[in-house]
């Protein structure tokens, strides 16, 4: 896969990030890491975005990364 500048290949069909944390309502927090700014704005040039999360994402309260 070639590695382009976002403006040469956007719009983007789809975007897949993780999420940070997430509650027992599907409820989720993106930016626990140190690349928020940049994933928002990948997400922003595409046309979908999905998240994922796996169990050892879930917590009773968020906000607690």
């Amino acid at each position: 896969m070639p590695l382009v500048r976002l403006a040469e290949a956007a719009p983007l069909d789809l975007t897949v990030d993780g999420a940070d944390e997430l509650d027992a309502d599907l409820r989720l927090i993106k930016g626990g890491g140190a690349a928020l700014l940049q994933e928002k704005i990948v997400a922003a040039a595409s046309k979908r975005l999905v998240i994922v999360a796996y169990s050892g994402k879930r917590v009773q309260t968020l906000g607690a990364f």
